[in-house]
Parts: structure tokens; sequence; C-alpha cells
């Protein structure tokens, strides 16, 4: 068929699951390129207009989908994936282009197409994590995000259970108000089990701090008492 033909030669034959990957990745990397690529006479890319889309705007056209993370596509063309729990789970593909810096896989801070994009699906997000249901752990993640950065008031999350203490039990930020300690420990410590159940300090998971993307208790308390 006319067009450009690619070409290769290995230095040895490739294995069968070598081969598979290959492909695999061709047809990540070129998930929504925008002209027909075909792979041993298999077309591997699906046209835009094929495809079920969640969200479209000017800037691009968003889908949601249960696997975690959110792949981006440059133009149709695949550059990262990005946090699920920030973002939702899904593909973004842009209809203008980004700017990357010079690896081509880091969207720069300054792009204007992902400043429109990105704040859209946080707020989608948000008001998926603040429906409710059960919170799931990319709900927590997303919500102590937002409310850490000012996007989200502390009225909104006061009573959700974001936080997991010792015995990976969730709890939320009004009942941390009503603790006379708090203490941050290994689960593995019987010491701090004892104390948390008995009632002397409510004792978080470790998982609580990196949750809201902070090093130390000491951290986490001064950000309760900024926000």
């Amino acid at each position: 068929m006319p067009g450009c033909r690619i070409e290769g030669r290995w230095f040895r034959s490739l294995l069968p699951n070598e081969i598979t990957a290959l492909i695999r990745s061709l047809k990540r990397l070129l998930a929504f390129a925008p002209l027909t690529v075909y792979v041993n006479g298999e077309q591997i890319n699906t046209p835009l207009d094929r495809a079920p889309w969640t969200l479209k705007l000017p800037e691009g056209r968003f889908r949601e989908r249960g696997v975690a993370g959110l792949d981006v596509f440059n133009m149709g063309f695949y550059v990262t994936t990005l946090d699920g729990a920030r973002y939702g789970n899904g593909v973004v593909v842009t209809s203008q282009p980004l700017r990357l810096d010079l690896s081509r896989t880091i969207i720069d801070h300054t792009c204007p197409v992902w400043n429109a994009i990105g704040p859209v699906l946080e707020t989608r997000q948000t008001s998926k994590a603040l429906t409710p249901k059960p919170l799931a752990d990319h709900d927590r993640r997303h919500l102590a995000y937002r409310w850490r950065d000012g996007h989200v008031p502390l009225e909104a999350v006061l009573n959700l259970p974001l936080l997991t203490d010792i015995n990976r039990r969730s709890i939320s930020l009004a009942r941390l108000g009503e603790a006379t300690a708090v203490a941050v420990d290994n689960p593995t410590r019987p010491l701090a089990r004892v104390v948390h159940a008995r009632g002397l300090a409510v004792v978080l998971h470790p998982r609580t701090l990196s949750r809201f993307n902070v090093g130390s208790l000491a951290e986490f308390l001064a950000l309760l008492r900024r926000r």
C-alpha cells in the first residue's frame, strides 16, 4: 500500500514473547496516531472518531476507564502516564500540541494546553470523589491532595475517612480532632497497637503521611493547623 514503510533488522531473531512485547509497545505509543498504522498487516491505531469519549474539550478529549493511571497522548502519540488519583483514570488525547521537555515525556508546567485540560479533570474527579459512597483509596488520595492545596474546603472533607490508623481502618479528620494525642508508627510495633487500642493516642499508619505528601507527623500537624 502507498505510504511510509519501515523495516528493521535485529542482531538476532526475536523470541515470540519479545515480538509480542514490541507490538504491545507500538500499540501503546501509536494508539491514536492521526494516520493509519499497520504492523505486520494489522492496524494498531484507533481513529479518534471511532473511539468513545467521556468528555470533549477544545484542547482535547478524555475517556474514562478502569485501568489505573491517566495516559496522555500528544495529538495521538503517547507521552506519559499521570496519577489517576489526581486526574481520574483514563486516556487524554490532545487536539493541540503539548509543551514538553527535551525528553518529550514530561509536560512543561507552563503548557497552556495542559493547564486548560488538567483543572477540568481535577474538578471532575473531585465531584466524583465527593459523591456519597464508600471511599476507595484513590478517592482518599485525590481529596487529600485537593484539600492540602486549598481546592477543597475543610467542611467538605472533615467527616470523610481520609486517614488510615495503625490497624488499617479509615478514620476522619474530625476523629483526629477529638484525640488527646496523635502519633504515627509502624503496624508491626506491638506497643503502638496497645497505645491505640487503649485510646491513649490515635496512632496513624505511615501511609497517611504519604497520602498527604508530608514526610513527618510534625509536617502533617502543621498542615492541619494551616488549613
